[in-house]
């Protein structure tokens, strides 16, 4: 997802595919600087209460010489939901579920 601070929303109406059993995984810019603080909040409680992990997490260091992102930018020491709210700029998550 590249939604730009609308991912929230978009987390929010997948609530109903995350009743599905199996194996997810989530690919996502965030935008914590974007969205409103509680709903980010809101969002990543989501995913961890069903059982998301942050699997990566890297920064728009990434952006090569014609600013199209890439998924070479800087890793961040990104462990948790938490870690990520404390983010200011925009970061490039996959999170899965097992």
């Amino acid at each position: 997802m590249d939604l730009k601070g609308y991912e929230t929303a978009v987390i929010d109406g997948m609530k109903p595919a995350f009743d599905a059993s199996g194996p997810l995984l989530l690919c996502s810019e965030f935008h914590p600087n974007q969205v409103d603080p509680d709903a980010a909040r809101g969002a990543l409680s989501v995913l961890a209460d069903n059982g998301f992990e942050i699997v990566s997490a890297v920064s728009e260091i990434g952006y090569d010489i014609r600013w199209q992102s890439s998924w070479c930018g800087l890793s961040l020491d990104i462990d948790t939901f938490d870690d990520l709210l404390d983010s200011h700029h925009w970061v490039e998550v996959i999170a899965r579920r097992r």
